[in-house]
Protein backbone atom coordinates (compact mmCIF):
# COMPACT_ATOMS: atom_id res chain seq x y z
CA UNK A 1 0.00 0.00 0.00
CA UNK A 2 2.84 2.95 0.88
CA UNK A 3 4.47 1.91 -2.83
CA UNK A 4 1.80 2.07 -4.62
CA UNK A 5 0.66 5.58 -2.85
CA UNK A 6 4.11 6.76 -3.58
CA UNK A 7 4.02 5.59 -7.08
CA UNK A 8 0.55 7.20 -8.33
CA UNK A 9 2.23 10.47 -6.61
CA UNK A 10 5.38 10.88 -7.77
CA UNK A 11 4.61 8.97 -10.85
CA UNK A 12 6.18 5.38 -11.74
CA UNK A 13 8.60 6.37 -14.26
CA UNK A 14 9.87 8.63 -11.37
CA UNK A 15 10.35 6.07 -8.70
CA UNK A 16 13.42 4.24 -7.76
CA UNK A 17 12.50 1.46 -5.16
CA UNK A 18 14.65 -0.02 -2.54
CA UNK A 19 13.42 -2.53 0.43
CA UNK A 20 15.08 -2.17 3.55
CA UNK A 21 15.46 -6.05 3.10
CA UNK A 22 17.50 -5.73 0.92
CA UNK A 23 20.56 -3.48 2.35
CA UNK A 24 22.79 -5.56 4.54
CA UNK A 25 25.76 -2.26 4.75
CA UNK A 26 25.56 1.55 4.19
CA UNK A 27 26.50 1.96 1.01
CA UNK A 28 24.78 -0.95 -0.39
CA UNK A 29 21.55 1.39 -0.39
CA UNK A 30 23.18 3.35 -3.08
CA UNK A 31 24.27 -0.26 -4.89
CA UNK A 32 20.93 -0.78 -5.20
CA UNK A 33 19.90 2.45 -6.18
CA UNK A 34 22.28 2.25 -9.05
CA UNK A 35 21.68 -1.45 -10.27
CA UNK A 36 17.70 -0.08 -10.34
CA UNK A 37 19.13 2.78 -12.79
CA UNK A 38 20.74 0.06 -15.09
CA UNK A 39 24.14 1.48 -14.14
CA UNK A 40 26.87 -1.00 -14.88
CA UNK A 41 29.49 -2.51 -11.87
CA UNK A 42 32.38 -1.36 -14.35
CA UNK A 43 33.28 0.72 -17.10
CA UNK A 44 36.24 0.51 -19.34
CA UNK A 45 37.64 3.30 -21.46
CA UNK A 46 40.29 3.40 -24.15
CA UNK A 47 41.59 5.16 -26.72
CA UNK A 48 44.55 4.73 -29.20
CA UNK A 49 46.67 7.34 -30.76
CA UNK A 50 48.77 6.53 -34.32
CA UNK A 51 51.38 8.66 -35.45
CA UNK A 52 53.06 7.97 -39.38
CA UNK A 53 56.45 9.75 -40.12
CA UNK A 54 57.83 9.29 -43.38
CA UNK A 55 60.36 10.67 -45.69
CA UNK A 56 61.53 10.87 -49.55
CA UNK A 57 64.76 11.85 -51.24
CA UNK A 58 65.74 12.00 -54.49
CA UNK A 59 68.76 12.41 -56.27
CA UNK A 60 69.71 12.74 -59.74
CA UNK A 61 73.06 13.08 -61.61
CA UNK A 62 73.40 14.39 -65.25
CA UNK A 63 76.84 13.63 -66.87
CA UNK A 64 77.52 15.18 -71.05
CA UNK A 65 80.08 15.09 -73.37
CA UNK A 66 80.03 16.97 -76.45
CA UNK A 67 77.58 14.51 -78.93
CA UNK A 68 76.88 12.43 -75.93
CA UNK A 69 75.28 12.35 -72.10
CA UNK A 70 74.36 10.00 -69.93
CA UNK A 71 72.09 10.58 -66.79
CA UNK A 72 71.36 8.46 -63.00
CA UNK A 73 68.84 8.97 -60.91
CA UNK A 74 68.14 7.26 -57.66
CA UNK A 75 65.41 7.53 -54.69
CA UNK A 76 65.45 6.40 -51.49
CA UNK A 77 61.81 6.70 -48.70
CA UNK A 78 62.07 6.14 -45.00
CA UNK A 79 58.44 5.97 -42.76
CA UNK A 80 57.85 4.92 -39.24
CA UNK A 81 54.46 4.32 -37.56
CA UNK A 82 54.20 4.27 -33.52
CA UNK A 83 50.52 3.56 -31.57
CA UNK A 84 50.00 4.61 -28.24
CA UNK A 85 47.39 2.96 -25.94
CA UNK A 86 45.59 4.06 -23.19
CA UNK A 87 42.84 2.06 -21.37
CA UNK A 88 41.10 2.97 -17.91
CA UNK A 89 38.57 1.09 -15.45
CA UNK A 90 35.86 2.78 -13.63
CA UNK A 91 34.20 1.03 -11.00
CA UNK A 92 30.97 2.48 -9.15
CA UNK A 93 31.31 5.70 -6.83
CA UNK A 94 28.34 4.64 -4.57
CA UNK A 95 27.01 7.92 -3.47
CA UNK A 96 28.82 10.26 -5.14
CA UNK A 97 27.65 8.79 -8.88
CA UNK A 98 23.78 9.11 -7.38
CA UNK A 99 24.00 12.30 -6.78
CA UNK A 100 25.56 13.00 -10.34
CA UNK A 101 22.76 10.94 -11.90
CA UNK A 102 19.99 12.03 -9.52
CA UNK A 103 20.39 15.52 -8.05
CA UNK A 104 18.00 18.21 -8.64
CA UNK A 105 15.80 16.05 -11.18
CA UNK A 106 12.08 14.47 -10.62
CA UNK A 107 13.44 10.92 -9.30
CA UNK A 108 12.74 10.50 -6.25
CA UNK A 109 14.14 7.55 -4.24
CA UNK A 110 12.04 5.12 -1.90
CA UNK A 111 13.50 3.19 0.83
CA UNK A 112 10.85 1.15 1.82
CA UNK A 113 10.62 -0.81 4.96
CA UNK A 114 13.73 1.31 6.86
CA UNK A 115 13.08 -0.84 9.81
CA UNK A 116 13.73 -4.12 7.91
CA UNK A 117 17.38 -2.25 7.93
CA UNK A 118 19.94 -4.02 10.73
CA UNK A 119 20.01 -1.26 13.49
CA UNK A 120 24.02 -1.75 13.90
CA UNK A 121 23.73 0.38 10.25
CA UNK A 122 20.85 2.28 10.79
CA UNK A 123 22.47 5.37 12.09
CA UNK A 124 25.40 5.22 9.14
CA UNK A 125 22.55 4.96 6.33
CA UNK A 126 20.56 7.74 8.15
CA UNK A 127 23.78 10.03 7.75
CA UNK A 128 24.22 8.80 3.92
CA UNK A 129 20.02 10.32 3.59
CA UNK A 130 20.83 13.27 5.12
CA UNK A 131 24.15 14.03 3.14
CA UNK A 132 21.87 12.83 -0.22
CA UNK A 133 18.66 15.41 0.47
CA UNK A 134 21.10 18.26 1.31
CA UNK A 135 22.58 17.72 -2.58
CA UNK A 136 19.21 17.94 -3.87
CA UNK A 137 18.48 14.23 -4.35
CA UNK A 138 14.87 13.46 -3.73
CA UNK A 139 14.22 10.70 -0.97
CA UNK A 140 10.77 9.23 0.66
CA UNK A 141 11.17 7.23 3.47
CA UNK A 142 8.54 4.58 4.40
CA UNK A 143 7.43 2.65 7.35
CA UNK A 144 4.96 0.82 9.24
CA UNK A 145 2.89 3.35 11.94
CA UNK A 146 4.69 1.75 14.83
CA UNK A 147 8.16 2.12 13.27
CA UNK A 148 7.66 5.61 12.10
CA UNK A 149 10.02 7.57 14.14
CA UNK A 150 13.05 5.16 13.66
CA UNK A 151 14.82 7.31 10.98
CA UNK A 152 14.86 10.12 13.63
CA UNK A 153 15.71 7.35 16.65
CA UNK A 154 18.33 6.14 14.32
CA UNK A 155 20.42 9.58 13.93
CA UNK A 156 18.54 12.24 15.86
CA UNK A 157 19.74 15.46 14.59
CA UNK A 158 16.96 14.84 11.60
CA UNK A 159 14.60 15.80 14.21
CA UNK A 160 13.06 19.05 12.45
CA UNK A 161 14.10 18.42 8.83
CA UNK A 162 11.87 15.52 7.84
CA UNK A 163 8.34 15.50 6.66
CA UNK A 164 6.35 13.19 8.46
CA UNK A 165 3.25 11.72 6.66
CA UNK A 166 1.05 10.26 8.60
CA UNK A 167 -1.66 8.04 7.19
CA UNK A 168 -4.99 7.04 8.98
CA UNK A 169 -6.98 4.09 8.69
CA UNK A 170 -9.00 4.20 5.13
CA UNK A 171 -12.66 5.42 5.49
CA UNK A 172 -15.75 2.94 4.80
CA UNK A 173 -16.64 4.82 1.62
CA UNK A 174 -12.97 3.98 0.51
CA UNK A 175 -13.37 0.61 1.70
CA UNK A 176 -16.66 -0.42 0.19
CA UNK A 177 -14.61 0.51 -3.38
CA UNK A 178 -12.89 -2.72 -2.92
CA UNK A 179 -15.57 -5.05 -2.79
CA UNK A 180 -17.60 -3.36 -5.49
CA UNK A 181 -14.48 -3.20 -8.07
CA UNK A 182 -13.43 -6.41 -7.21
CA UNK A 183 -17.01 -8.40 -7.54
CA UNK A 184 -17.46 -6.03 -10.93
CA UNK A 185 -14.61 -7.92 -12.16
CA UNK A 186 -15.77 -11.34 -10.82
CA UNK A 187 -19.06 -11.51 -11.90
CA UNK A 188 -20.28 -11.75 -8.66
CA UNK A 189 -23.89 -10.19 -7.23
CA UNK A 190 -23.27 -9.12 -3.04
CA UNK A 191 -25.89 -7.18 -2.09
CA UNK A 192 -25.17 -3.52 -0.05
CA UNK A 193 -26.13 -4.69 3.55
CA UNK A 194 -23.49 -7.47 3.27
CA UNK A 195 -21.02 -5.11 1.83
CA UNK A 196 -21.86 -2.69 4.23
CA UNK A 197 -21.03 -5.30 7.29
CA UNK A 198 -17.97 -6.44 5.64
CA UNK A 199 -16.82 -3.08 5.62
CA UNK A 200 -17.35 -2.46 9.37
CA UNK A 201 -15.78 -5.37 9.89
CA UNK A 202 -12.42 -4.81 7.96
CA UNK A 203 -12.49 -1.34 9.87
CA UNK A 204 -12.31 -3.21 13.20
CA UNK A 205 -9.84 -5.39 12.44
CA UNK A 206 -7.38 -2.97 11.09
CA UNK A 207 -7.68 -0.97 14.42
CA UNK A 208 -7.53 -3.95 16.30
CA UNK A 209 -4.11 -5.60 14.15
CA UNK A 210 -6.25 -9.41 14.59
CA UNK A 211 -8.42 -10.98 12.49
CA UNK A 212 -9.99 -14.23 13.98
CA UNK A 213 -12.51 -16.82 11.90
CA UNK A 214 -15.08 -17.27 14.09
CA UNK A 215 -15.93 -21.12 14.46
CA UNK A 216 -19.41 -20.36 15.72
CA UNK A 217 -20.81 -18.83 12.49
CA UNK A 218 -22.70 -20.73 9.98
CA UNK A 219 -23.79 -18.22 7.35
CA UNK A 220 -22.15 -17.97 4.45
CA UNK A 221 -24.25 -15.61 2.12
CA UNK A 222 -22.45 -12.77 3.83
CA UNK A 223 -18.32 -11.91 3.53
CA UNK A 224 -19.07 -10.23 7.04
CA UNK A 225 -20.20 -13.38 8.59
CA UNK A 226 -17.63 -15.72 8.52
CA UNK A 227 -15.00 -13.79 10.59
CA UNK A 228 -15.43 -11.65 13.57
CA UNK A 229 -12.15 -9.27 15.07
CA UNK A 230 -11.20 -9.72 18.40
CA UNK A 231 -7.37 -10.21 19.72
CA UNK A 232 -6.65 -14.03 20.42
CA UNK A 233 -6.45 -14.63 24.24
CA UNK A 234 -6.54 -18.55 24.35
CA UNK A 235 -4.19 -20.65 22.84
CA UNK A 236 -7.13 -22.04 21.16
CA UNK A 237 -8.40 -19.00 19.56
CA UNK A 238 -4.84 -18.28 18.84
CA UNK A 239 -4.12 -20.78 16.42
CA UNK A 240 -7.52 -19.00 14.75
CA UNK A 241 -5.41 -16.04 14.40
CA UNK A 242 -2.61 -14.05 12.40
CA UNK A 243 -1.82 -10.52 12.35
CA UNK A 244 -2.91 -7.88 9.93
Amino acid sequence: GKTVLVQRVVGEGNLITVSGASVRAPDQLWERVLDWWGEPHVKVASRADTTTEGSARERAVNLGVTGTGASTRGTSTTSGTSADTLQATVNRRGLPQVVDELANKATTILLDDFHYIPRAIQADVAQQLKDAASRSVRICVASVPHRADNLVRALPELRGRVLAIDLDYWGRKDLLEIPRLGCAHLGLQIDSASLTRATSTLRCCARSRWIRRDSHSTRTSSIAGSMTCAPARTPTERAWSAPV
